[in-house]
């Protein structure tokens, strides 16, 4: 047997029970490289662990993990909310408030030719502003 197969046989062997690898997700709330030292593993060994596991109980139990620390966060969102923390408001807005028109505004002045333009992107996204500024400067727009 080569040092390679009997290396990976090794670390099959001590792969620990779906039980424990839940254990150490919930325990470092769904953080894998966090729960991957606490077993004394590499990151990349629990995820292979994780797709290993053909009943997906791992992987469920991950998302639901990470469901709940997603539920605390917004928990503690609307608490600094009702305490009137603008920029905890300002964000909440953004992500919830765009049907009713809580959008970013990007303020952008273009010089092209000597010809000096300011131009309002309202947009939610500042990646979809830097690319329609981009546009704009190739001529695309």
């Amino acid at each position: 047997m080569s040092k390679t197969s009997a290396a990976i046989k090794a670390m099959k062997d001590r792969r620990p029970s779906k039980e424990r690898i839940i254990e150490a997700l919930r325990a470092h709330n769904g953080i894998v490289a966090s729960a991957a030292r606490s077993l004394n593993v590499y990151r990349g060994t629990l995820y292979e662990w994780m797709n290993a596991d053909e009943s997906g109980d791992i992987a469920a139990a991950l998302k639901d993990i990470r469901e709940t620390t997603t539920d605390v966060a917004v928990g503690k969102l609307l608490e600094n909310i009702i305490k009137g923390k603008s920029e905890d408001i300002r964000f909440y807005l953004r992500c919830f408030g765009k049907d009713r028109g809580y959008v970013e505004t990007e303020k952008v002045e273009v010089s092209h030719s000597g010809v000096i333009a300011n131009i309002n992107i309202e947009t939610t996204d500042p990646n979809e502003a830097a690319k329609v500024y981009q546009d704009m400067i190739a001529g695309k727009l």
